[in-house]
């Protein structure tokens, strides 16, 4: 006894056949062409800025995890996300990077403690809003042990300790 074979709809019309599968082919898969809306290319000062605070964020983070010795140019490049040549463009040396870190602190500082000073009005309320404050920098990001292992390696490297004045409220506030 041999198969039975049932007949296939539109077998003996092969262009049939054909369009019935191209029209169900695309019925079955989205398109292959998507739109794709650009967003407008940001300034050239807006893309400086975002490689900079970057590459202070990556300094502070590594000199908090590894310290200032192990922390190098080439480590902070990489943890930013940026390339070692667009990091020396804005920072030449490992001590303008520890200056900038330094002075985003100093800036941060400066700004958490005249805010938490707007909003109080007695002597023992401004003493209790900048304990807080402080309290927040001490306990908040790696900026403060950052500083701490920036002010330790101030003494021993005289390029770091150039770069690094230790004055620096004088530099923000003038």
């Amino acid at each position: 006894m041999g198969k039975i074979r049932l007949p296939r709809p539109f077998e003996h019309e092969p262009q049939v056949t054909r369009i019935f599968s191209i029209a169900m082919r695309s019925v079955l898969t989205p398109p292959k062409t998507t739109l794709k809306i650009k967003a407008p290319r940001r300034k050239q000062s807006e893309r400086s800025a975002q490689t900079q605070h970057r590459v202070v964020q990556a300094a502070a983070c590594l000199l908090q995890s590894q310290g200032y010795a192990a922390t190098t140019v080439q480590g902070i490049a990489r943890h930013a996300g940026v390339s070692l040549g667009a990091m020396q463009h804005h920072f030449p040396t490992k001590a303008q990077v520890m200056a900038a870190v330094l002075r985003h602190y100093a800036l941060k500082r400066v700004r958490l403690y005249r805010h938490a000073l707007q909003h109080t009005t007695t002597s023992p309320q401004k003493i209790d809003a900048l304990f807080k404050a402080l309290w927040t920098l001490l306990c908040q990001g790696p900026e403060f042990m950052a500083t701490v292992e920036i002010e330790l390696a101030r003494r021993s490297d005289t390029e770091l300790a150039a770069a690094t004045p230790l004055c620096w409220h004088v530099l923000i506030l003038s």
